[in-house]
């Protein structure tokens, strides 16, 4: 373990969990949905659709939080800010990402994600709002490369 990969470990653990914990307690009004604390997901009513809803764009993220960071953590030097570099040389990898945005698309916008998964159906608004959310992951990897090599020599 170098130095940078404790400082990508480290770093990208803490922007997610920021990022999951402003979906996790902002997301009801950020994608306006209507539910009380008590309500449960298995309830067929408007307030129980809206949680599940809230529920399965919490996981959307995580999800796509973890499709950016694959791709982020394909180039863990410190002066490499480009993950995308020679991706297109790489067949599996494009399956593997092409196969989660799938899962999670069709999990999101049918009826099979609420068979399958216990999700709720998302629109379209919603769906890309935790992909960008999501996407913001690449950045702050690019900013996290920026930290000066002095820093990362503290670190055991």
């Amino acid at each position: 373990m170098t130095p940078a990969m404790y400082r990508n470990i480290f770093g990208m653990t803490i922007f997610m969990t920021v990022i999951m914990m402003v979906i996790m307690f902002a997301g009801k009004s950020v994608f306006n949905l209507n539910y009380f604390a008590a309500t449960q997901t298995i309830d067929r009513d408007i307030f129980g659709e809206s949680k599940m809803i809230h529920f399965t764009l919490i996981w959307n993220t995580f999800v796509f939080c973890q499709v950016f960071n694959l791709i982020c953590c394909r180039d863990v030097s410190n002066h490499g800010m480009n993950g995308f570099s020679g991706l297109h040389k790489n067949f599996m990898t494009y399956l593997i990402i092409l196969i989660i945005f799938a899962v999670q698309f069709f999990s999101c916008f049918t009826f099979l994600g609420r068979i399958f998964f216990e999700a709720g159906r998302t629109g379209g608004r919603e769906f890309m709002v935790t992909i960008v959310a999501a996407a913001s992951v690449l950045l702050a990897n690019c900013l996290l490369k920026l930290l000066p090599d002095s820093l990362l020599g503290k670190v055991p």
